[in-house]
């Protein structure tokens, strides 16, 4: 029974943050509570939204710590977006990552189309694996989720931006008068 009721608080939580949208460009340095328009949501037992070790964040004090299959963090955009970036690693005493996580995009929130499956991930002491995907210009969703948790596995990230869109070739207008 508690765990229906911890899904469905975060559900409730997850609509009321649907209404809201991020303005283009937008970032979170993964440091307390998202942005208007992002959510952080958490599945299962209810434990730490944020990682606090030196090794497991890129910018100071945190990074999101994804824990169970299904968590995820997401951004609903109010424009087109540009360059889709993060900093990803492996929260692992084990030398190799095991599990699955993708970045994806969204026109409606509800159908998601995969930009990047990751199987494989740098470990504590190592770097971060920056990422820079570019979802469809019709996007209005952009989400990073764990979708396959091993266990002894979970996923530090850190430093999540949505660019501008870079503008495209100059448009040249040709003007023709009709003289009568």
């Amino acid at each position: 029974m508690n765990k229906i009721s911890t899904l469905f608080a975060a559900a409730i939580i997850a609509l009321n943050s649907f209404s809201q949208t991020a303005p283009v460009p937008t970032t979170w340095d993964c440091n307390g509570t998202p942005p208007d328009g992002w959510v952080q949501l958490q599945t299962g037992t209810a434990g730490n939204l944020f990682y606090t070790s030196p090794e497991l964040y890129t910018s100071a004090p945190s990074a999101v710590r994804l824990d169970n299959t299904g968590e995820y963090v997401l951004i609903k955009i109010d424009d087109e977006p540009g360059l889709f970036s993060y900093n990803i690693k492996g929260s692992a005493t084990q030398p190799n990552f095991n599990g699955t996580v993708k970045s994806q995009w969204s026109i409606n929130g509800t159908t998601w189309v995969d930009l990047r499956t990751i199987t494989t991930l740098p470990v504590q002491a190592n770097p971060f694996l920056s990422i820079v995907d570019t979802p469809s210009a019709q996007a209005r969703f952009l989400r990073i989720i764990f979708t396959q948790k091993q266990q002894l596995y979970n996923v530090a990230v850190d430093d999540i931006t949505v660019a501008v869109p870079v503008a495209g070739a100059k448009q040249e207008i040709v003007a023709a008068f009709l003289n009568k």
